[in-house]
Order: C-alpha cells, then structure tokens, then sequence
C-alpha cells in the first residue's frame, strides 16, 4: 500500500535475532607465563581469555515514499530503523534512525539522517585477564638524554618520586614503560550520536557527483585513558595518581614492580567531523568503456576526549600520528582511471 500522493509503495521488515558471542584465544606455555619477554618483547605475559556472551534483538525497519511525480518533489522518501537489544552482559540499550531522501528535480537529490548507534563491549574487552605490558612513551619523571626531568620535583612527588629518586631516575632506553591493562565485565556500552547531510548531483546519464558532511559524537567510549594521560593528569593536576606505581629505583620499566594501571573503562568521549567527495563518470569510446571515479574524505575534526570533566586532556588528531593517534590525513582519497577493451584485456590506473 501507499500514500496518495505516491506511487510507490511502503515497505517494511521486522525480526527478531538470537545470537551466542564466543571468544578463545589459548596462549602456549610460553606466552602464557612470561609472554615472550626475552625472545619477542612483549613486556609481560599473554593470558588466554575465554568468554561468552548472549543477545536478543527485536528490529524494525521501513522505507516510506511520501511524495513522488509532483512538481519540486520527484521523490520523498522517509527512512526510519529501531532495534532493542538485551545483553547477557551490558543489559539492554535501543538505537534508531531517521531520514530523509529528496530529489526536487531529475539531476539534485538531497539526503539527511541522524543514527542513535551503541556498541556493546565485546568478549576481550569484558573478560580479559589484567596483565603486565608496554606501553610506548616518556616519563616525564626520567632524565630523558641525561638531561633534567620534564616535570618539577613536586608534580613527579605526585607520582611517588621521592626527593632522593628525583633527578636520579633512567629512561627506558627503547622509550617503552610497564601498565597493566585487560579487560573489565562491568562494563556498559558505548553511544553515538551521527548527523549526516547531503547532495548528489548527476548531470548527465553517466555522471555523478556528490557531497556529503557528517559529523560522530561517541560518549562513554570504550577504551584505556592512556598511559601518557595518565602520567599528565597527575603530574600537573593531581588525579589519577593512584594509577601510578614506581619500584624502589621510581622507575616505570625495570622488572615488573613499576608501572601504571590502564584497565579498560567506560570514560572517553570522541568527536569527529569531515566531508566525503565522491565522482564517478563512464562513457563508451574507442570500442571499449572508459571509466573515472574517485572517492575522498576531508578530515575536519577527530578530537579525543579521554577526561570528559576535564577540558585540558583533549586532543585532536588530525593530519596526525603518534602515540595516541592512529595516522589520521587531513585528506585521503582513492581516484581510477580505467579502459575496459570489453574483450580479454583492460587497463586501470589507481591513484
């Protein structure tokens, strides 16, 4: 059936879904109890991890034509999507859609949508043994190149270093530091909001273009503070200290009593902004296909907020990569251009 002022006809899905996550990773002896330390420098042992979990979902999806065949609205299509979900673990959560899809005209389609999406922490995030491993860095407590410490005598007290460790304490020489990390079951899951808004132009039959912004917001992240955070935090700001623990030398990484704790957490925030492009034109010539396409992302904004209550531990990462940020350009793209003979030979160049 349709509205009266559409031709097409609405359509509709729903479901229910049942599913059994299992995870197992089984460490030999050797990893399991020392992790490789002197042979693949891995810092620490390598538990195995074993753990399951059980989900129920109930879905509906529909695809609505509201408008089409008139004047200013050849086509105006709702989208709309709902899903519970009730985990073993996490409990229950819900996310949904909405959107919008008009083409005014033959050669301008407009779309829009916001997504309430959840991620439900999974099997190595919940159950994960906490171990020992590395983390790479500085300690802003250690003479870095035998020069002074970063920190002052009174932030690195922070951090329990001691008057007579002060000044006296060695940097890893391969800049790699102790942590305990693993996972945690009280974990929830992880929510963000998703904005998008686009247009798509094809003026003629064998081209199109479009342009789309978007822009994620991710709340109670999934993820470790970070180690380099922590250190920072309380150096200059005199929290998460308890996360700290020095040896008797107020070293981080010389056996396994120094080091800091980053177990997974329900805690960060996310921020990310951009704006794909996208280009595709075929015409036949020359007794085969010629074909361009190129698909981009600008990269405006990926901040990360580990500390949302404080404003100073964001950072953002694009046009970077380092410790803390996964290569992140502010521009990335895929261009091809290819000749398809539509007999047994073709040629594409990729960019």
């Amino acid at each position: 059936f349709s509205f009266p002022t559409s031709e097409d006809n609405i359509m509709v899905v729903a479901g229910f879904e049942h599913r059994i996550e299992k995870y197992k990773r089984q460490s030999d002896a050797v990893f399991e109890q020392t992790g490789g330390t002197s042979l693949l420098g891995q810092g620490g042992p390598r538990p195995s991890i074993v753990g399951q979990y059980t989900v129920q979902e109930l879905f509906a999806e529909a695809n609505i034509p509201l408008v089409s065949g008139m004047e200013g609205a050849q086509h105006l299509n709702l989208d709309l999507a709902y899903r519970y979900s009730d985990y073993s673990t996490a409990g229950d959560t819900s996310t949904y859609r909405i959107g919008l899809d008009w083409q005014p005209i033959e050669m301008v389609r407009v779309r829009m949508g916001f997504n309430h999406a959840v991620r439900a922490p999974n099997v190595a995030e919940l159950f994960s043994p906490q171990s020992i491993g590395l983390w790479s860095g500085t300690d802003p407590c250690a003479n870095e190149e035998g020069g002074a410490p970063e920190y002052t005598a009174a932030q690195c007290a922070n951090m329990g270093v001691t008057a007579g460790q002060y000044g006296n304490i060695t940097a890893s020489p391969p800049g790699q530091y102790n942590a305990i990390v693993g996972g945690n079951p009280d974990l929830e899951p992880e929510a963000a909001d998703t904005v998008t808004l686009g247009v798509v132009f094809t003026p003629m039959d064998n081209m199109q273009i479009s342009v789309d912004y978007w822009a994620i917001q991710i709340e109670d992240t999934i993820s470790n503070i970070g180690s380099p955070t922590i250190l920072e935090q309380c150096g200059l700001y005199g929290v998460l200290c308890e996360n700290v623990t020095r040896n008797q030398s107020g070293n981080l990484w010389q056996g396994t009593s120094g080091y800091v704790s980053d177990t997974t957490l329900n805690l960060g925030e996310r921020d990310w902004e951009g704006m794909d492009f996208a280009f595709n034109w075929g015409t036949p010539a020359l007794g085969g296909m010629w074909n361009v396409d190129m698909i981009g992302t600008y990269l405006m904004n990926k901040e990360y907020t580990p500390l949302p209550a404080d404003p100073t531990s964001a950072y953002d990462c694009v046009g970077l990569a380092s410790t803390r940020c996964f290569p992140s350009p502010e521009w990335r793209h895929t261009a091809t251009a290819g000749y398809d003979s539509e007999e047994w030979w073709s040629v594409l160049l990729r960019w």
